[in-house]
């Protein structure tokens, strides 16, 4: 699981989140290296980014 947030939730190993900026707006970007034709082909897509509110 990755979190984003202004600051690390406790329980949260480093590596799992990412520093946004209090009050501000952010947007995901994802990149893809040598996709498999179910990219092109749009049987797959990746999931919705899902607001979570409980803690680890």
């Amino acid at each position: 699981m990755l979190w984003f947030a202004p600051e690390r939730p406790a329980g949260v190993v480093e590596g799992n989140w990412v520093q946004t900026l209090p009050d501000r707006n952010w947007f995901a970007v994802l990149r893809f290296y040598s996709p498999l034709p179910a990219f092109f082909d749009k049987s797959w897509q990746p999931d919705e980014i899902e607001p979570r509110t409980e803690r680890p």
